[in-house]
C-alpha cells in the first residue's frame, strides 16, 4: 500500500499553514518579513490541485491493491489525516482569516495561501470522513465503486448517502468570499445600495463570529444557543445595524434629485453675482469649515451647469469698468423692485 502522495499533500498544507502563522507573528508589530518575495514565488509555483490529484490517484491505486473499503477507510483516517494535524488545521482555519485582515500585511498573498490550505484540507476531510456520521464518505464510495468496476464490471455500486451534510468540513468564511462580495457590489447600481449591502455583510459577519465563539466554547453541543451575555451582544450588533440602516435611509430622504438648471446670462454677470455672494459672508459650509473662493466658484458652476474660462481675467475686466461696476446686480435690484411693485398693485386692486 502506498502513502507517499498523501504524506506529501499533508506536509505541503502543514508547511504553508505554519508559514502563514509565522509571517503573521513576525509582522504583527514589525514593518515586514524579509523573505516574502521568495515565499510568494515558491507558493505560486506550486500546484495544490496537482498535488491533491496525485493523492487521489494514490488512493485509487490502494483501492485496487487492497480491494477492501474498510481498509481504505482506516488508512485514510489514521494515516492520511491524523488527529494532531486535523486539530491544528481547525485552529488555523478558525482564527487565521481574521488575523490576515487585522494585520494588513500582504493580504492577497496570505489569503491565497489560506484558501489553498483550507480548500485542500476540506477536500481531504470530505474524502476521509463520512457525511451524517455514516460508514464511508460519498467521495470514497465513488472512488471505490469506479475502481472496482474497472476490475469487475458487475461490481454493484455502493449506494451514496442522500442529502449529505458534511459535519467535519471547516469553512468558517465560505459565506464571506471576497470575490463574491465584489461581484455582488458590482451588480448594484447606486453608491447608496452598495454602502447598505457592505454594511449588512459587516453586521452579519460580526454576528456569525459571535456564534462561532459560542460553538467553540461548547464544541460537543449541536444547535447551540447563546448564553445571556452572548445574546445581549448579538442584540447590540443587530441594534447597531438597524440604527445604521435608519441613518442611511434618512440621508436618502434628504438627498433630493432636481432637474439640472442652466445659466443663460453672461459669464461676467454670473461672476458679479458670485463675487458679491462670496464677500457678503452670508454663506457658510454646513460642517463649519472655511472654504476658498475657488471652491465656491466651482460649486456655483456645478449648480448652473456652466464652465467659465479665464474667470480671473473676466472678473478683473468687470472691476475695471468705469461707469458702473455692478450692472447685473443693479438689474437684480430693478427686477426685485418690479416684482414688489407688481405685488403691491395686485393687492391694491383686491381692496
Amino acid at each position: 500500500m502506498e502513502k507517499v502522495k498523501g504524506e506529501f499533500l499533508i506536509k505541503t498544507i502543514d508547511k504553508w499553514s505554519k508559514k502563514t502563522i509565522e509571517i503573521l507573528d513576525a509582522t504583527e508589530f514589525a514593518p515586514g518579513f524579509p523573505d516574502i518575495s521568495n515565499l510568494k514565488k515558491n507558493f505560486y509555483d506550486l500546484s495544490f490541485e496537482n498535488i491533491y490529484n496525485d493523492f487521489e490517484e494514490e488512493v485509487r491505486h490502494n483501492i485496487v491493491y487492497l480491494k477492501n473499503i474498510d481498509y481504505i477507510d482506516n488508512y485514510l483516517v489514521c494515516q492520511v489525516l491524523p488527529d494532531e494535524f486535523k486539530n491544528q488545521m481547525i485552529e488555523f482555519i478558525k482564527y487565521t482569516h481574521k488575523r490576515i485582515f487585522k494585520n494588513n500585511y500582504e493580504i492577497k498573498f496570505l489569503l491565497d495561501v489560506y484558501e489553498a490550505c483550507t480548500n485542500n484540507f476540506n477536500k481531504i476531510v470530505q474524502l476521509c470522513y463520512s457525511e451524517n456520521n455514516t460508514n464511508y464518505s460519498n467521495r470514497l464510495r465513488l472512488l471505490f465503486t469506479e475502481e472496482m468496476q474497472k476490475i469487475n464490471p458487475e461490481f454493484e455500486s455502493i449506494v451514496l448517502d442522500t442529502n449529505p451534510i458534511h459535519k467535519n468540513s471547516i469553512s468558517p468564511v465560505e459565506d464571506y468570499s471576497i470575490e463574491q462580495l465584489k461581484l455582488e457590489i458590482s451588480e448594484l447600481s447606486t453608491v447608496k445600495e452598495k454602502v447598505k449591502h457592505v454594511q449588512n455583510i459587516m453586521f452579519d459577519y460580526e454576528q456569525w463570529f459571535l456564534r462561532e465563539i459560542a460553538c467553540e466554547t461548547n464544541p460537543d453541543v449541536e444547535d447551540i444557543d447563546f448564553n445571556d451575555t452572548e445574546f445581549y451582544q448579538f442584540c447590540e450588533i443587530e441594534l447597531r445595524r438597524q440604527k445604521t440602516m435608519q441613518e442611511l435611509e434618512k440621508n436618502e430622504e434628504k438627498t433630493k434629485t432636481y432637474e439640472p438648471y442652466e445659466w443663460v446670462g453672461t459669464h461676467t454677470e454670473l461672476l458679479e453675482l458670485f463675487t458679491a455672494l462670496y464677500h457678503s459672508k452670508k454663506l457658510e459650509r454646513v460642517d463649519g469649515k472655511e472654504f476658498t473662493r475657488k471652491e465656491f466658484l466651482d460649486y456655483i458652476q456645478d449648480i448652473f451647469n456652466v464652465d467659465i474660462k479665464d474667470a480671473e481675467g473676466k472678473l478683473t475686466r468687470a472691476t475695471d469698468r468705469k461707469n458702473n461696476r455692478t450692472p447685473f446686480i443693479d438689474s437684480l435690484r430693478t427686477a426685485f423692485e418690479a416684482y414688489a411693485d407688481g405685488k403691491e398693485e395686485k393687492q391694491r386692486k383686491r381692496r
